[in-house]
């Protein structure tokens, strides 16, 4: 299904968002309207199971900015930093969601799950 998100998107590698992540190592992640992602793991996680699959994905990926209206290819993503300017906090937890597609691929949502972090880290402790 081709993409249908009113929004501008970079673009950038699964190694990239990865590295992004590893940021955020005591985050856990929610993803919804994937496939593959869904399919190999179990959600919410933490942030090193997802780093881990998406190391080993080869698709580029697109991720929209909320900001910028229209459908266009803003370039390469650059400063992985700038993947934090692109959530989307305007929802019932006030948590980052991130709108992305695999290549042009059906979009999916990458979102913060604070809640599953906060139970995790009690559990540990």
């Amino acid at each position: 299904m081709p993409l249908t998100a009113p929004f501008s998107f970079y673009t950038l590698k699964p190694n990239q968002l990865a590295d992004w992540l590893q940021l955020k190592p005591t985050m856990w992640w929610y993803v919804d309207g994937d496939p593959h992602l869904t399919s190999r793991i179990d959600f919410p996680c933490p942030t090193e199971e997802l780093v881990d699959e998406l190391r080993g994905m080869k698709k580029q990926l697109r991720i929209f900015d909320s900001r910028k209206l229209g459908n266009n290819d803003l370039g390469e993503i650059g400063d992985i930093k700038k993947i934090g300017e692109l959530g989307n906090t305007e929802n019932n937890s006030n948590e980052p969601n991130f709108l992305l597609s695999w290549d042009g691929d059906n979009e999916w949502l990458l979102m913060e799950d604070r809640e599953a972090a906060a139970a995790a880290q009690e559990s540990e402790e």
